[in-house]
């Protein structure tokens, strides 16, 4: 559930407050922010509400935070002030945090923001708690005591020698105790802590408060739940702890956890729990040589004749009988869950041969071999059960013919097994071959028993022919110049004519090429061949260039752009990242003649992002050679900002789901505003892509947008169509 926040933002940049206010709402929080600029304009704010925190940056055109720390402590405000800066020295950080400041945080280390305005808050409700007790304390003992005995939560006030000086009714309900049983004893009596309990005392009286839940022992023995908020010293040698009860909230988030993980009839781990305990397997296969786990999945044959002739409660009964069943065949450390209406899914963890699966999957087949008792009904029951085997092996081995002369095979490597739904698929395929065979019996997974492996599998195999037989070609779509209306380069964009089957979708067989590493022979074909063809263009072109005009809103240009036709050309992630990438782009820099800023790669943020260091690195190399470079896609992953304005980035392209949409939803129309602001406030310029209406081409030309690129100019083109458009020169 969200937490309320009220926020007055101390910021004149706007992006940077939409940064901070998105972090916020990452945390959890539902805000109410006002950002201001000036004095007067954080005297009117703090006129309106109360709030429940301020943010200032450091310095701004008319004020600073300094100044806005005066303000706040001459209205008597307690409530946490942070400063949030770009730039800010030690001297100017300490003197600020001695003038009053709670906290002061960089923007580039924004990870801090959230833990610092939760502990800041937390220490300010600390601090108002502390208040009311000095408060009452002070007051008259008629007052006081009225405040303490009407208290619905228990309050309690301990010495030094942890023994009740006072406690108030509720404190007397929470403990099962009277007021005279309980001043006296100690306060440790009744605390249940998993942790070192002296050592949290001494914790506690050093810092002078402490928060947190605890379990309370009560007098007849029973267990309740609190949370406690206590202050050391609130009277010289007294403490004050109050306690809420939330056993009742604690029960019901429990039940909330057994109902997202366990199967109501059963009492087993359900789908969701199981696919979790195997993804801890798959963890521990990656770290651990020779590790092997096995995952049975099986299915009661002739369920839906039980379900049908007896009804449903005699099916589920059988159900749970089943499972009790199951569970006598594992061992303690094994896993059953229930996945399905009649199938249950099984997790054998760190066996030492295949055999020790397929072992249990017998004794699960000779159990169910005896009836059920069901409802004065004896009824028989047999299971159909697939395995899947995993391991950290690197390859896949048959193991010995078992005594019917089958092998049984160890696919776990092969790159169709990855995610823990891979496994579970596997052994849910393997047990419809076991279905198939007559039921009540065992199949182990194997790849040719999924007729769409099988399929990805051929395509993968004609994806490697196909490199060499020169089946693939690029097709060009051109990138306009938004302010002349004319071509100022193109995208290459690789297409699959397949023999057999005609074009094949990109979006089919890429992943399949980034899966199989194919992409990166695939992607240095692209790139040798987008520069053949833009080498040829320029040839052909009145001395290489382009009409390339200034922009009638750009006092200067926003990029070093060339006036020479461009040429666009995607990198994958697993492309981005192979070591022989700025080896090869030199030479084919180098064999084709084209300069370097002719060429522009287009890199996805989430790539960029996922280099870490080493991208930056590679970029600034690339940028050596004059290249330009693009972020594909932009809006559709996440980037952070602080990095990317350290990147040496030209360009970004706004992804086609944001452009398409301007026209009818006005929140996409402000995220392509949005970007493109941000691209011009970085130095870089903006290619739009899924231009595909009169109207969307005028609202770019609105927003400043440099680029465009879609249907409304051109689809992708072979060579030969996209020279005779270059030819025929438009304009749009």
């Amino acid at each position: 559930m969200s937490l309320r926040l009220s926020v007055v933002l101390v910021e004149d940049n706007v992006d940077d407050a939409m940064l901070l206010l998105r972090e916020l709402k990452r945390g959890g929080y539902e805000l109410t922010c006002e950002r201001v600029e000036t004095a007067s304009e954080m005297k009117a704010a703090l006129d309106r509400q109360h709030w429940d925190l301020i943010l200032a940056d450091y310095a701004l055109p008319q004020f600073s935070a300094p100044h806005a720390l005066e303000i706040a402590l001459e209205r008597g405000l307690d409530c946490p002030f942070i400063i949030v800066s770009g730039q800010i020295g030690e001297d100017a950080a300490i003197a600020a945090m001695k003038a009053g400041a709670h906290d002061y945080i960089m923007k580039n280390q924004l990870a801090r923001l959230v833990p610092a305005i939760e502990r800041e808050l937390r220490e300010a409700a600390g601090r108002r708690s502390r208040s009311v007790a000095e408060v009452a304390l002070r007051a008259s003992e008629r007052q006081l005591r009225a405040l303490f005995e009407s208290a619905l939560d228990a309050m309690a006030i301990f010495n030094d020698d942890r023994q009740f000086v006072s406690v108030n009714p509720a404190a007397c309900t929470l403990l099962g105790l009277s007021n005279q049983e309980l001043i006296g004893r100690s306060i440790v009596e009744f605390i249940e802590s998993p942790c070192d309990l002296e050592q949290a005392l001494s914790n506690f009286y050093a810092q002078s408060r402490a928060t947190g839940e605890l379990k309370i022992l009560r007098s007849d023995g029973t267990m309740r739940d609190v949370e406690y908020s206590a202050t050391a010293n609130f009277i010289p040698g007294l403490h004050l702890s109050v306690l809420h009860d939330i056993t009742e909230r604690k029960q019901a988030e429990e039940q909330l956890l057994y109902n997202a993980f366990y199967d109501p009839l059963t009492g087993l781990p359900n789908k969701a729990w199981f696919l979790n305990c195997l993804g801890r397997s798959l963890r521990h296969a990656k770290r651990r040589a020779n590790y092997l786990f096995a995952v049975l999945f099986l299915d009661l044959d002739r369920f839906g004749i039980v379900k049908y002739s007896f009804g449903h409660l005699v099916a589920d009964r059988l159900l749970s009988a089943t499972a009790r069943r199951l569970g006598t065949c594992l061992g303690p450390k094994d896993t059953l869950a229930r996945v399905g209406t009649d199938e249950f899914a099984i997790l054998i963890d760190n066996i030492h041969q295949i055999a020790d699966a397929t072992a249990v999957a017998d004794k699960i087949h000779k159990e169910l071999t005896l009836p059920f008792e069901i409802n004065g009904h004896e009824m028989f029951s047999t299971a159909s059960i697939g395995v899947a085997v995993g391991s950290s092996n690197a390859s896949a081995s048959p193991s010995p013919p078992d005594e019917h002369g089958d092998r049984l095979w160890d696919y776990s490597a092969t790159n169709t097994l990855n995610q823990p739904e891979d496994y579970l698929r596997a052994a849910d395929t393997a047990m419809y071959h076991a279905k198939a065979m007559g039921g009540g019996r065992t199949a182990l997974f194997e790849p040719d028993m999924h007729a769409g492996a099988l399929a990805m599998l051929q395509l993968e195999t004609d994806l490697r022919r196909a490199l060499k037989r020169e089946e693939l070609q690029l097709y060009y779509q051109p990138i306009v110049k938004l302010s002349t209306g004319q071509i100022s380069g193109f995208e290459a964009l690789i297409r699959w004519r397949h023999p057999t089957r005609g074009l094949v979708c990109p979006g089919e067989f890429i992943p399949i090429a980034e899966g199989t590493g194919l992409i990166v022979p695939m992607g240095a074909w692209v790139l040798e061949e987008a520069a053949r063809q833009l080498r040829q263009w320029h040839a052909q072109l009145p001395s290489g260039a382009i009409a390339n005009s200034p922009l009638p809103w750009e006092d200067a240009p926003l990029s070093s752009a060339s006036t020479l036709l461009t040429m666009s050309v995607n990198l994958a992630g697993v492309q981005f990242a192979h070591p022989g990438l700025l080896e090869h782009i030199d030479g084919i820099l180098q064999q084709s003649g084209i300069p370097g800023e002719t060429l522009k790669l287009e890199i996805t943020e989430t790539a960029i992002m996922a280099a870490a260091e080493s991208a930056t690195a590679l970029l600034l190399q690339l940028k050596e050679q004059q290249i330009q470079l693009c972020i594909d896609d932009f809006g559709t992953g996440y980037s952070s900002l602080s990095r990317l304005q350290r990147l040496p980035i030209d360009t970004l392209k706004i992804d086609k789901s944001f452009v398409s949409r301007m026209s009818m939803e006005s929140e996409s129309l402000e995220i392509v505003r949005t970007c493109v602001d941000l691209a011009h406030n970085l130095g870089m310029d903006v290619v739009a892509e899924g231009v595909e209406t009169p109207e969307q081409l005028a609202g770019l030309r609105a927003l400043k947008c440099e680029y465009g690129q879609g249907y409304f100019f051109s689809k992708p083109l072979d060579a030969k169509a996209a020279t005779a458009l270059l030819a025929s020169n438009p304009q749009w």
